[in-house]
C-alpha cells in the first residue's frame, strides 16, 4: 500500500505493484535492566505494543557490561536501534535512544502514566503506522536535531513492514516545554458531517511521559560527549534539596555530627564494659533464685 500523508488533506491508500518490503529490515530492540519496577515494567509493554517493529530480550543482570551486552544483544537479534531502560535505585529510571552503530541519547524518565492507569477513551489498531509530529523548537534547537533524528528511526515504523498494517490512525506527538521532551500518543478519529465535510479529531490512547535530555553521546551506551543538558540535574540531587530547603545546612550538619559522636560513645561504653564471666553468673544465678524464693513466700 502507499500512503500519501498530507498534513491538511485526507490520508489516501493506493495499491502499488512495487508493494514490497524492504531488503533490510528495521528492527528496535526494547529491553531493560533488572530492578525495574512494575510501573517501569507496564510502561516499557505499553511502548512494545505501539512499535510494531520492536524485539524484545532478556532483562540484563548486573553482572554484565552494559554497553558491550546491548551490542552484543542487537548484532543477535539483527536490530539497528535500540531503547534501553536502566533503573536507578528502584526509584529514578533512564532511557537509552541509539542506534546499534551509531550515537546514542540518555534521558532521565518523569511524570511515567501507563495506559492501565489512565483509561482513556482513545483507541487504534495493534500494529498500525504512527505519524510522528514534533514541535518547531526540533527545528531552531540544534542539540534537539539529533534527537528529532534518533526518534524518526526508532519511533516511525518502517514502511511494508512484514508486521505493520497499512493504516495510518494515531500520532506520537513530541513537545519541547521547560527544558523537556513531553510525550503524547492520540487516535485520529474522522466524523463524516456530510457527503463533503468530515470533522477530524484526536483523542488521547497513552501512555504519557516525559524526558529529561542528559547527554548525547557518539557511541551506543556510551562514548565521546556531544552535548550535555546544562540544566540537568540528577534525582539524587533533587531530593536532597527537597530535604533540606528552608533548612539550615551547618544546623543540620552539627546535629548529623552530634549523633555520630553519640553513636560511637554508646557503642565504646559497650565494649568497655568487661564481660562476664563464670563465676559472675553462677553468683547472678544463686541472687535471682534468692529473690525468687523470698517472693514466694511473702506471697504465701
Amino acid at each position: 500500500f502507499f500512503v500519501n500523508m498530507d498534513p491538511i488533506g485526507d490520508v489516501d491508500f493506493r495499491r502499488t505493484p512495487s508493494a514490497v518490503s524492504p531488503k533490510h529490515p528495521v528492527r528496535t530492540l526494547v529491553f531493560c535492566t533488572r530492578g525495574v519496577t512494575v510501573r517501569d515494567r507496564h510502561l516499557i509493554q505499553d511502548i512494545r505494543d505501539m512499535l510494531p517493529h520492536s524485539k524484545r530480550e532478556h532483562k540484563l543482570d548486573e553482572k554484565h557490561v552494559m554497553s558491550t551486552y546491548v551490542k552484543e544483544s542487537c548484532a543477535d537479534k539483527r536490530c539497528d536501534s535500540t531503547i534501553f531502560f536502566e533503573n536507578r535505585k528502584r526509584k529514578d529510571l533512564y532511557m537509552w535512544v541509539g542506534l546499534a552503530n551509531g550515537p546514542s541519547v540518555r534521558f532521565n524518565v518523569v511524570n511515567v502514566h501507563t495506559m492501565k492507569e489512565l483509561k482513556l477513551t482513545g483507541n487504534c489498531i495493534k500494529g498500525s503506522r504512527p505519524l510522528l509530529h514534533f514541535d518547531r523548537a526540533f527545528e531552531s534547537e540544534s542539540h534537539l536535531q539529533p534527537i528529532k533524528a534518533l526518534f524518526q528511526r526508532v519511533f516511525g515504523t518502517p514502511r511494508y513492514h512484514a508486521l505493520s498494517k497499512p493504516f495510518v490512525d494515531h500520532i506520537f506527538c513530541f513537545f519541547w516545554f521547560d527544558n523537556k521532551i513531553w510525550f503524547r500518543n492520540y487516535q485520529i478519529v474522522d466524523q463524516e458531517i456530510s457527503s463533503r465535510e468530515i470533522e477530524r479529531s484526536l483523542l488521547e490512547i497513552g501512555p504519557r511521559f516525559v524526558l529529561n535530555p542528559q547527554r548525547v553521546y557518539s557511541g551506543l551506551l556510551g562514548g565521546k560527549t556531544l552535548w550535555a543538558n546544562p540544566e540537568y540535574v540528577t534525582p539524587s540531587k533533587q531530593r536532597a534539596q527537597k530535604k533540606f530547603k528552608g533548612k539550615d545546612p551547618f544546623k543540620h550538619y552539627k546535629n548529623l555530627v552530634k549523633k555520630e559522636e553519640s553513636q560511637t560513645y554508646k557503642t565504646a561504653q559497650r565494649k568497655a564494659q568487661p564481660k562476664e564471666g563464670l563465676v559472675d553468673k553462677v553468683f547472678r544465678e544463686g541472687l535471682e533464685d534468692t529473690k525468687l524464693a523470698k517472693g514466694s513466700w511473702g506471697t504465701q
